[in-house]
């Protein structure tokens, strides 16, 4: 068995995380279990670039699920676009059965925010 990541899934206003086993009881709770960065690239002819515009995004809430197999972050100044970096504390998260997370990273890349309205073209 692998205690992982099995789904990040981009919310209005945040991001629920899944993952294959239970958490342990008061893990997952606490916003220094996360770190959420966020930046994005300008477009160029050339592969790669700097991260532009590259900040921490503050979580505002965290609820852990009744079965503990899923997280869900409440995060300000999400913004579409933009590539969020989630990494997980390896020192502190492990699971029911006291497994450590096989990866600590997860990149997700928000092209919109769902339910956020878009603006339409003239």
């Amino acid at each position: 068995p692998v205690f992982e990541m099995l789904a990040v899934r981009a919310q209005p206003d945040g991001f629920d995380i899944e993952f294959t086993e239970p958490l342990a009881n008061g893990v997952g709770e606490s916003p220094e279990d996360y770190e959420i960065r966020q930046w994005r690239y300008e477009p160029t002819p050339e592969y790669g670039g700097p991260k532009l515009d590259e900040e921490t995004v503050e979580i505002e809430g965290i609820e852990v699920s009744g079965d503990r197999r899923r997280v869900r972050l409440t995060l300000n100044g999400m913004k579409r676009d933009h590539l969020v970096y989630i990494h997980l504390n390896d020192a502190t998260m492990r699971s029911a059965e006291g497994r450590m997370l096989w990866s600590t990273e997860a990149w997700y890349t928000l092209n919109r925010i769902p339910g956020a309205a878009t603006a339409s073209a003239p």
